[in-house]
């Protein structure tokens, strides 16, 4: 985003048998992985499916840049904490159906 290379993924993970078990995860970081990470769990993996592409990644970034978040920046391998209303406003952009 702006010209710095980021690394993210989307993940579903869950148990075998048990529907009601997924978890949803997106994580961002800088391209190197350097630095801390950014997590966001969706709020409701069972619910409707909803496309995460270039643009929500951007939007996410965007929300947690502005709540303080530097990509490179920080202990290596620690989950940057986003503020409870940085959180509110990346799930309403990411998954606005369950907010």
């Amino acid at each position: 985003m702006d010209n710095e290379p980021l690394r993210w993924v989307v993940s579903r993970r869950g148990v075998r048998g048990c529907p009601d078990c997924d978890r949803l995860h997106v994580i961002v970081s800088a391209e190197d992985r350097k630095g801390s990470f950014v997590l966001v769990h969706a709020p409701n993996s069972a619910g409707p499916d909803v496309a995460i592409g270039p643009r929500q990644i951007a939007a996410l970034v965007r929300l947690a840049r502005a709540d303080g978040w530097t990509p490179g920046a920080g202990p290596r391998d620690e989950i940057y904490r986003l503020s409870s209303a940085a959180l509110v406003r990346i799930v309403s952009v990411l998954w606005p159906d369950d907010v």
